[in-house]
């Protein structure tokens, strides 16, 4: 009903002192495409980045795991 993004866990995991945390996606989202990115050119870095952001953070796998370890 609420999810929590990835990000948030991740720093919820290390607040608590955990270290190493890293994200895993455990399945894939099919249901969304990703952006392509744009062709070479002036300008097509930034937004390059841009769109790469995009599809990390909307087009993802909707499942996830945070796995960390007690320092």
């Amino acid at each position: 009903l609420n999810p929590l993004p990835p990000p948030v866990t991740q720093f919820l995991i290390e607040a608590r002192g955990f270290v190493r945390v890293e994200i895993q996606r455990l399945t894939e989202n099919r249901a969304v495409e990703t952006l392509p990115e744009a062709p070479e050119g002036p300008g097509s870095e930034p937004l390059n980045q841009v769109i790469s952001f995009i599809n990390r953070h909307f087009a993802a796998p909707p499942d996830y795991a945070v796995i960390g370890y007690k320092a």
